[in-house]
């Protein structure tokens, strides 16, 4: 999995689809959701009331089809949690269901474009690391965040030529370009309207195994691949494909056989028949080589090369820091996680868990805690969260 990495080259090798935006609380386990609002009669909206209940006061309206950050519910699971201008605040949640990028990945006209969206085409070897959030329309606005694939996003309105929205989301507000923007869907309802079973999911797999796992794929033929769609069918649309051997992280297997995957800024389901539990991936004392993993604070991407190096890079910093990986060591428990490792002046912890960025719906299958440690000897801890390259 490590490669060494050019300097010029650097950040299309570490930004493949990891351009996830992290956060401390996201990476040690806390969980957020995002909802879109669905069922809402033309001309009504949802409203937001001070309490989890009918009889708390109405301070608040949202419109059908935004997408919402919700931060939990209450014990009868009937009222999802919200945060407003500082505080707590509550919707119904038989209103709010999982959204899903739209399967038709061409933009719409611009009279269909307000509304819940997602990002879509970024490119493997995009040289902005993701979609970038600007401060006006045009590429001679400030960045103030970076998107990866997927992030559900609300437009609020587009510029006059159409070619850039404003948008709103738990990164906060501003403008992209709208070509990089496809409308979402409530991921339990279908192209016709009609509302379809999803089925259960398991953190083992079909022979009892613990997940998140790396699997490979074995059973493909070569010059064949294998899809990944964006939901646990074959009827669904293709979102990726896997190549014979190919390593994916497997983060939850499906009732009905299939299993759910990242690969790159894909989140996907795959036929479990295909794969395989291990190998596919290069290792050091059984710690896992070839991963990417990226954080805030600020933004930066961690790359573990097959090379036994490491790659820092920060956003902020225009050179990378390329160090030995000198040590990796696993714990006492029977999958060795979580494994500790130094290189030069970082170490840390890697987990295999899932880690969710805080900001989208998409999901990791490792978590890392890493700790940069300056020459005055004061140190800095950080959380991120890790995939395949």
């Amino acid at each position: 999995m490590i490669q060494v990495f050019k300097l010029l080259a650097v950040i299309a090798a570490l930004t493949v689809a990891s351009t996830c935006i992290t956060t401390n609380a996201s990476a040690q386990g806390r969980m957020v959701e995002f909802k879109q609002v669905v069922g809402i009669a033309q001309n009504d909206s949802l409203n937001i009331r001070s309490g989890p209940g009918h009889k708390f006061a109405d301070v608040g309206d949202i419109s059908n089809g935004a997408i919402l950050k919700v931060l939990g519910y209450d014990p009868s699971g009937r009222w999802a949690k919200l945060r407003r201008t500082g505080r707590d605040v509550w919707v119904s949640s038989k209103f709010l269901a999982d959204i899903q990028t739209n399967p038709n990945t061409s933009p719409k006209p611009n009279a269909h474009r307000l509304g819940a969206h997602v990002v879509t085409g970024i490119s493997a070897n995009d040289p902005d690391s993701g979609l970038n959030v600007r401060s006006k329309p045009g590429r001679s606005g400030r960045v103030k965040a970076i998107l990866q694939l997927s992030t559900p996003v609300d437009v609020d309105r587009m510029s006059a030529d159409g070619k850039w929205s404003f948008i709103r989301g738990s990164f906060g507000k501003g403008w992209v370009q709208s070509k990089h923007l496809v409308k979402a869907l409530p991921n339990n309802v279908s192209g016709n309207g009609q509302t379809r079973q999803q089925p259960t999911q398991s953190s083992q797999d079909d022979q009892g195994w613990h997940l998140p796992a790396v699997y490979s794929v074995p059973g493909v033929a070569q010059g064949d691949k294998l899809w990944v769609r964006n939901q646990p069918n074959t009827k669904s649309a293709p979102v990726n494909n896997l190549a014979p051997g190919a390593a994916v992280s497997v983060l939850a297997w499906l009732s009905n056989g299939w299993a759910k995957v990242t690969v790159g800024q894909n989140t996907g389901y795959v036929n479990g028949g295909f794969l395989q539990r291990g190998s596919g991936q290069q290792m050091q004392n059984g710690f896992p080589l070839g991963l990417i993993c990226a954080g805030t604070e600020p933004f930066w991407l961690l790359g573990f090369n097959t090379n036994q190096t490491i790659t820092f890079k920060q956003a902020d910093r225009s050179k990378p820091r390329v160090s030995n990986l000198q040590m990796t060591a696993p714990s006492n428990s029977p999958d060795g996680y979580p494994y500790s490792f130094r290189a030069a002046r970082f170490s840390g912890l890697l987990d295999q868990r899932i880690c969710s960025d805080g900001m989208s719906d998409t999901k990791y299958g490792w978590s890392l805690k890493l700790s940069r440690n300056r020459p005055n000897g004061t140190s800095t801890i950080v959380y991120g969260c890790c995939r395949l390259r």
